[in-house]
Order: structure tokens, then C-alpha cells, then sequence
């Protein structure tokens, strides 16, 4: 009779934005806050030294998060995919886009990509970060989306299957198939 789970106890409920800016996708580390991204919003949750939450900062009412394997905490921002593009957010800046000179291949969506199963990870020796896109409906057509960082470029590939995620060893990147794994070289 009854369950040999333990209960947790919860304190510090915040209601973060409003139900039309849709569901909580997922939260990343901004500096010492959290970014909290809704599916069609972004806010910051300040957060004092003392760990105690502070206030919640609307950034952005537009730009929400696709997937929560989509967000990327990296140095002291963390950035996502949403159904616009591709956004990185500091601080408690508004959202900076880093796919303006791309933006059609999200909001045209000419490969039937589905965003919303999206992946990404880092590789810091490359200074590139990869978003694995899947195909709507054919595996063979899914794509990945590689930036570069440091030279503030985009890269477009077929064949990187991203859909059970990546590994960096930090001398190399790694996927796997339904078969073998396999390492990015370059």
C-alpha cells in the first residue's frame, strides 16, 4: 500500500509569463539567472547571491524555443533554436539572432525540417556549435545546421544523423547511427 517514493517539498513558485506565450520548453543558465523559454516567449529569473529567486524579465515576446534539446548553455549565455531561427541571450539583453542571414530556412521551412525534435551540442576546440535538424518525414533528408563562433558563419549538411545526440571528447566530435559511431573530422 503507498509508494516507497519520496515527496518533494516546493517552494518559490513563480508563474512565468502568460499561458498564451504557450508551455515552458526549457530553462539555461545566463551569467548567475535562468533564462526560462516558453514555446512562444523568453524571460530571465534573476537570481541574488544568495540563491534566493528574484523577479521575472520579460526579453522577449516573440522568440520562444522550438525543443528543449535545442538549448545550449555555453560561457555566460545559452542559446536555442526556435521556429524563427537560431538565438543567443546574455545578460538580460533582448534575444540576439544569429540566423538573420539564414532566417528563410526557418521561416520558409523549404526542407521540411521539424524543429521541434531538433538536437544541438558544442564542440569549443572547433568553436562551432550543431544544431541537428530531422526531416519531417525521411530520415535521408534530415540536416544539420553547424555555426561557427568565432567567424560568425553558417554551414549546411546532409548526413550528420544528430538524432541520438552528440559527444565531444574535446579533440573530436561524435554521433552515432542505428549501427556505429562515427566522428566529425575537421
Amino acid at each position: 500500500e503507498g509508494s516507497d517514493a519520496d515527496t518533494i517539498n516546493y517552494s518559490n513558485i513563480l508563474t512565468i509569463g502568460s499561458q498564451d506565450e504557450g508551455e515552458c520548453v526549457g530553462v539555461a543558465t545566463v551569467g548567475a539567472n535562468m533564462a526560462v523559454l516558453k514555446s512562444r516567449a523568453s524571460h530571465i529569473v534573476t537570481v541574488a547571491h544568495d540563491g534566493e529567486i528574484g523577479r521575472v524579465i520579460k526579453v522577449s515576446s516573440t522568440v520562444g524555443c522550438a525543443s528543449n534539446k535545442s538549448i545550449l548553455n555555453f560561457d555566460d549565455a545559452c542559446c536555442w533554436l526556435s521556429d524563427k531561427g537560431v538565438f543567443a541571450l546574455s545578460k538580460t539583453s533582448e534575444p540576439d539572432e544569429l540566423t538573420s542571414d539564414i532566417e528563410n530556412i526557418f521561416t520558409d521551412n523549404p526542407y521540411s525540417l521539424d524543429f521541434y525534435n531538433s538536437r544541438v551540442t558544442i564542440n569549443r576546440f572547433n568553436e562551432l556549435l550543431f544544431f541537428y535538424c530531422p526531416h519531417a518525414s525521411n530520415s535521408s533528408l534530415d540536416r544539420t545546421l553547424v555555426y561557427s563562433y568565432k567567424y560568425k558563419e553558417w554551414f549546411f549538411f546532409k548526413g550528420i544523423d544528430g538524432s541520438n545526440g552528440f559527444y565531444d571528447t574535446g579533440s573530436g566530435l561524435y554521433f552515432n547511427d542505428s549501427t556505429s559511431m562515427r566522428k566529425i573530422d575537421g
